[in-house]
């Protein structure tokens, strides 16, 4: 349980981080802009 906690904080961290990159219209969508960056 604790590593998906972690993992969760790091998706946090590294979306924070790529919102503040991507400011395209697709941020309208986070879950959806995020898994487009890392999928």
């Amino acid at each position: 349980m604790t590593q998906e906690i972690h993992t969760q904080e790091a998706q946090s961290a590294n979306f924070t981080e790529i919102k503040i990159e991507d400011t395209t219209p697709a941020t309208k969508n986070e879950k959806g802009s995020w898994c487009l960056v890392i999928c």
